[in-house]
């Protein structure tokens, strides 16, 4: 049966109302008439609190935890969007948005409001089911009263998972963003409407392919061909307004072919292939003076010299420009352009000593459009011994100072240390290249192979480059990552306040319309490393709760941590689920019980701390119960096993810490749904108000 549905109000009524087919007028004296409005259903309402502005219908709760009070206090509540829907604690009668986005919820005076955060929506509308964590102020050792709102079809989302939990993160406001899974290179490059394009190496295929994206590097399109599959690579691009200058390489036995193309409709479509200069190293890059001059820097076969070829007919013919460099001992790779903005032209290449060992990464100053170049100015490694750095590229930053960023192992503590944990530092050159400062970090945590010239600096105050996850394997994944023209980076979730990282790397990619987290270990020279990405909340009796999913193995999470040795690790394994503790960074199991992971399906992991107690529940089934006073309290963080090729990446969906109390507080009974009647009654043909004589309606 339906819930009850009345509202006692008084109105004052100032012209004549027509009820059904009865017209009432009002009288000179005032007497004040209780209106008992029998609605469809029929019933007796009983409103005593305040009415939240704009709300249609309102349900009342009581909530109590008789063995003490709490304050702030998070508790989960299934809603149903009908009386139709299923797996519900209290429904709307179909009166809430599909979305759910008009729930409010309140305390005992109708108006103040409640933080909630929506965990998940199922089912199909109008039957739907949402889940749903409210954050109570003030839970009483009594009955304490709140209400629950819905019926506004104009109102604004108001979930939020940051203001409910004690840490909270759904990741959909972070970078990197994933591009491909497929994708090597990358340079980004805007045409005159504002979309961007990411231009990329397929490795699987030897294609090359792009994306765009029309929302900053929010999201991307699907994959669109640029070059037919083959044996292609190292895309560089350069934009003036809607025309594209594309250079690119195409390998030819051991030597490497230098090819050009051009895009006249800002990346929407591409001409044909004009060969530039054979027998080169694979390495180029293009710069556009104007649209018909364009310069490409390309390093010959023995990688001893660099060549500028120009064309001053938009790309049809090239010829030798000049040649920056010759006759170097040392190899030569990665040359990048840029134009300063002064005018004068930078050229800048990386002098390698050793693969994986000392580099130096070298430029010069051209005064006549890359006719004649000035002296050898040494950017990176002139104070290092034996450091490798990787050229990322140069853009202005918010003062118009040039930064030039280098990948590189300088900071590596890790053996044998492979580019893809490289990080990101820049050096900052206030007379356009002269002279540069001491290196900073650009991104405290390691991005990866990457990038390389690929910046771009949009109007927004964001600049957006990309890089890849690891070093060229058969699938390397290609991100976006966001900072800021102020060189700050507050849109990467281990560069900000709110996680911190002890090991591995975090990435955010798309799942359909969802961000997800992808937390990678990894494997360096003979050592192994698990993720630890550390959230900024540290407590002692608190509970977690993630939905997560990954291969079979080691979809994990961190509790009470102190630091990479010291921890608990909660572990849905291949055959498990299980709880280790790590002391001095000795890893061993505490409490394991049986269960099947599958790959690739999502978890909604509970783990509940108080005291010596731990348990844990996977799809609210009790798994590990036992009590381990090892740790008493400590972060909690995302996690993933140390081997990529073995455990693969870990997902989080979400990862929230509430508060934790036993025995929780408990739900009383619903009441019946309320409605706001506003100053005009409408009846339906039929009904009748009657009105003792001398009567009025008045609010």
């Amino acid at each position: 049966m339906a819930d009850s549905k009345i509202k006692r109000r008084k109105y004052s009524l100032h012209t004549s109302m027509e009820v059904g087919r009865r017209m009432i007028k009002p009288r000179s004296s005032i007497f004040i008439l209780t209106i008992i409005i029998f609605c469809i259903f029929g019933f007796i309402s009983k409103v005593q609190a305040g009415w939240l502005s704009g709300y249609s219908y309102r349900k009342s709760v009581t909530l109590s935890r008789p063995s003490g009070a709490v304050t702030n206090y998070q508790m989960k509540l299934k809603v149903g969007e009908s009386s139709g829907a299923s797996d519900y604690d209290v429904h709307c009668n179909g009166h809430v948005l599909s979305n759910f986005n008009d729930l409010r919820f309140t305390t005992s005076n109708g108006t103040t409001l409640l933080n909630y955060w929506i965990e998940s929506i199922s089912g199909t509308t109008p039957n739907q089911t949402a889940t749903i964590w409210i954050k109570f102020d003030s839970i009483g050792t009594s009955a304490t009263k709140f209400y629950m709102y819905y019926g506004n079809s104009g109102a604004s989302a108001y979930s939020n998972i940051s203001n409910t939990f004690l840490f909270g993160d759904d990741f959909e406001s972070w970078f990197p963003q994933l591009v491909s899974t497929d994708g090597a290179g990358g340079p980004l490059v805007q045409n005159s409407s504002g979309d961007i394009f990411c231009i990329y190496q397929k490795p699987s295929i030897g294609s090359i392919v792009q994306r765009k994206s029309t929302d900053g590097g929010l999201t991307w399109s699907s994959e669109t061909t640029v070059v037919s599959a083959g044996v292609y690579g190292w895309p560089h691009v350069h934009a003036i307004g809607n025309t594209f200058f594309l250079s690119y390489t195409h390998v030819n036995g051991s030597v490497w072919d230098v090819k050009f193309r051009k895009s006249t409709d800002g990346g929407n479509s591409w001409g044909s292939e004009i060969a530039v200069v054979s027998s080169r190293f694979a390495d180029s890059d293009i710069l556009a003076l104007d649209a018909n001059t364009i310069l490409l820097a390309t390093i010959n076969s023995a990688q001893t010299g660099i060549d500028v070829y120009r064309s001053t007919d938009s790309g049809s013919t090239w010829s030798l420009h000049s040649s920056p460099l010759s006759g170097a001992s040392n190899k030569q790779e990665d040359v990048f352009l840029f134009k300063l903005s002064n005018g004068n032209i930078l050229i800048a290449w990386e002098e390698e000593v050793a693969e994986l060992g000392k580099s130096y990464i070298k430029s010069k100053i051209s005064t006549d459009n890359g006719a004649t170049w000035g002296s050898v100015i040494t950017i990176w490694n002139s104070e290092d011994a034996a450091y490798d750095y990787e050229g990322g590229g140069f853009f202005y930053d918010n003062l118009g100072n040039l930064i030039s960023v280098a990948y590189t192992n300088v900071d590596g503590v890790l053996s044998n240390c492979q580019y893809e944990n490289y990080k990101l530092k820049y050096k900052q050159s206030t007379d356009n290249g002269s002279t540069w400062s001491a290196a900073s970090d650009l991104v405290p945590d390691a991005r990866g192979l990457g990038p390389e010239n690929f910046f771009l600096k949009l109007a927004n105050n964001y600049v957006l480059f990309s890089h890849g996850a690891y070093w060229m394997g058969s699938s390397p994944n290609l991100y976006v990552s966001r900072i800021y023209h102020d060189l700050t980076y507050s849109d990467i979730p281990v560069a900000s306040d709110r996680w911190t990282t002890g090991n591995g790397k975090v990435f955010i990619q798309w799942e359909g319309s969802n961000k997800i987290a992808r937390v990678e270990g990894y494997v360096t020279g003979d050592a192994t490393y698990r993720a630890h990405i550390i959230s900024a909340y540290t407590g002692s009796d608190y509970a977690i709760r993630t939905r997560v999913k990954g291969g079979t193995t080691n979809l994990r999470f961190d509790f009470r941590y102190t630091d990479v040795n010291n921890h608990y690790i909660f572990n849905l394994a291949a055959t498990e689920a299980a709880v280790y503790k790590d002391v001095g960074g000795v890893y061993t199991s505490i409490n394991s019980v049986a269960f099947t992971t599958q790959a690739n399906v999502w978890y909604v992991l509970d783990l509940l701390l108080l005291g010596n107690s731990i348990k844990s529940y996977v799809d609210g089934v009790l798994k590990n119960d036992f009590t381990d006073s090892t740790y008493s309290s400590g972060y909690a963080g995302l996690g993933s096993g140390n081997d990529l090729s073995t455990n693969g990446p870990v997902f989080f969906d979400y990862f929230l810490v509430r508060k934790y109390v036993s025995p929780e507080p408990t739900w009383g009974t619903w009441g019946s749904e309320e409605i706001e009647i506003g100053g005009k009654i409408t009846f339906g043909s039929g009904g009748s108000l009657t009105l003792g004589s001398g009567g009025s309606i008045t609010e």
